[in-house]
C-alpha cells in the first residue's frame, strides 16, 4: 500500500526511438507490432516459427540488433559481432548468418539513410547534433581508432540523449503520482 512498482522497458525505448529519429515508416511499424526481437529472429534465421521459446537464437537475434544500432560499420561489423556475441554467451554465430541478418536491416532504408547522415556529420563536420539541436564537438585526429569510436558514438548520442529524456520524463511522472497518493 505505501510502494509502486515500476518497469521501463529501456531497451525497447532506444530502438523505438531509433525509428522513430529515422522517421522510417517500415521500422516504425515493426517496433508498433510489438515483439521485435522476435520479429528480428524471425528474419535472422530465416525461420517464422521461432520464438522467444528458442532461447539462444532469441539471444543472439538481441545482441545482433543492439549491435546494428550502434555499430557504425555494418559491412565490417560481422566478425566483431560474432566476437562479442561468443564472449557475452558462449554462443558461436556463423558468419554467414551474422552477414545475412545485417543485410536485412536494408529494407529500413530511411533508417540506413538517418545513420548515414549521422556518421557523414562525423566525418564532415567532427561534430553530432541530436534531435534537440544539441552539439557534440569532435577534435581532429586522424587516428582511425579514435574515429571509429566517433562513427558509432554518432548513432548512440542522439538515441541516448532522447533515452535520458525519456527517463527523465518517467521519473517526474512516477514522483507526481506518488505525491497524488501522499507517498512524496
Amino acid at each position: 500500500k505505501d510502494y509502486y512498482w515500476t518497469e521501463l522497458d529501456v531497451a525497447g525505448a532506444d530502438l523505438a526511438i531509433m525509428a522513430f529519429l529515422s522517421q522510417d515508416r517500415d521500422f516504425i511499424h515493426d517496433i508498433r507490432a510489438g515483439n521485435f526481437h522476435q520479429t528480428k529472429m524471425r528474419e535472422y534465421f530465416n525461420d517464422a516459427t521461432l520464438t522467444k521459446k528458442d532461447v539462444s537464437k532469441y539471444v543472439i537475434a538481441k545482441s545482433i540488433t543492439f549491435r546494428v544500432s550502434y555499430t557504425a560499420g555494418l559491412k565490417f561489423a560481422a566478425i566483431p559481432i560474432q566476437a562479442d556475441i561468443y564472449a557475452e554467451n558462449g554462443l558461436h554465430v556463423g558468419l554467414g548468418t551474422l552477414e545475412y541478418a545485417l543485410e536485412t536491416w536494408q529494407r529500413y532504408s530511411q533508417y540506413m539513410r538517418f545513420r548515414d547522415k549521422c556518421t557523414d556529420e562525423v566525418k564532415n563536420h567532427k561534430r553530432i547534433t541530436n534531435a534537440r539541436g544539441l552539439v557534440l564537438e569532435y577534435e581532429q585526429t586522424d587516428n582511425f581508432g579514435i574515429l571509429a569510436g566517433w562513427m558509432n558514438e554518432s548513432l548512440a548520442f542522439p538515441v541516448a540523449s532522447e533515452l535520458a529524456w525519456f527517463m527523465w520524463e518517467a521519473s517526474v511522472n512516477l514522483k507526481k503520482l506518488l505525491k497524488q497518493e501522499n507517498l512524496w
